[in-house]
């Protein structure tokens, strides 16, 4: 086949790769694993094949990365946003290591590729990352087409349907280990709100609890003041009028005695001058001239 040796064939390898990397639509896969089929049959230059991958998978990730920098939040495609939000926790727990892994997940490379460029990954740890998971892509995808070649050596359009069906099954086998992975995650995040809820339930209850114990506390102690001072003022108050009672007692028997003065016997003279009759009768007393 003349396009087969034909170098301008890794010119159109690189185009189709880099492109994939930000429209997933490019059969670039397809591409990869037919000539990785041929050239296990001896057509094609395998190394170069392999430079081509490569080179494509860094270009094309470092445009996706940049246009992730621009307008990585305004994509509107349902899958590309759920592998966006995948891509966003992946970077966050795992860094760079998620891109390598995003490049073997479906829509995993675009959405890596932006995100790292939404949240500003660093550049340089970005083309770094990015080179490793093109060399790991190119020997999986390219592999899978020299098997699929070994396997159907008299046939190229089996080795390649062969090498397509074999690398959808591994990818497929990813994308239900890695939902099965996200339901228990769903289930783990599930159960720990579950607990925070309750924990932040018993925490109410038991504030509640604690306000109402002190306010009754605060209650009893505040009753106990209260019937304290009042009794305090009440015993101040009767002893007051206690005393006031018996000051106006004395007061009032010293008037009466002052009234009615000293009571003198009859025929005597009291030290005041008066004498007192037998017949019961006040007089002055006379003294005599000396």
């Amino acid at each position: 086949m003349p396009l087969i040796s034909s170098p301008w064939i890794y010119l159109l390898v690189f185009v189709f790769v880099a492109i994939d990397g930000f429209f997933p639509a490019m059969p670039s896969e397809a591409v990869v694993i037919s000539l990785g089929a041929f050239s296990a049959s001896g057509s094609g230059g395998l190394a170069a094949l392999a430079v081509a991958v490569v080179a494509g998978g860094v270009v094309g990730d470092w445009a996706a990365y940049r246009l992730g920098r621009g307008a990585g939040r305004r994509i509107r495609s349902r899958k590309l946003i759920a592998a966006r939000e995948r891509a966003e926790r992946a970077l966050a727990r795992h860094g760079g290591a998620a891109i390598v892994v995003g490049r073997f997940l479906p829509y995993g490379r675009t959405a890596s590729a932006l995100t790292s460029g939404a949240v500003s990954f660093p550049p340089s740890r970005f083309r770094l990352f990015s080179l490793l998971a093109s060399v790991a892509w190119a020997a999986y995808i390219i592999g899978l087409g020299r098997i699929g070649g070994a396997t159907f050596a008299d046939s190229p359009l089996l080795a390649t349907v062969f090498g397509l069906a074999l690398g959808m099954s591994i990818a497929g086998v990813g994308a239900l280990v890695q939902r099965r992975a996200g339901a228990w995650t769903l289930v783990q995040r599930s159960a720990g709100a579950w607990a925070r809820l309750q924990s932040r339930q018993a925490g109410k209850r038991q504030g509640r609890q604690a306000s109402e114990r002190q306010g009754r506390q605060a209650s009893k102690r505040q009753g106990r003041q209260a019937s304290e001072r009042q009794g305090r003022q009440a015993s101040k108050r009767q002893g007051r009028q206690a005393s006031e009672g018996q000051g106006r007692q004395a007061s009032e028997g010293q008037g009466r005695q002052a009234r009615k003065g000293p009571r003198s016997q009859p025929g005597r003279t009291n030290p005041a001058g008066i004498a007192e009759t037998p017949d019961g009768e006040l007089v002055e007393a006379r003294t005599p001239d000396a």
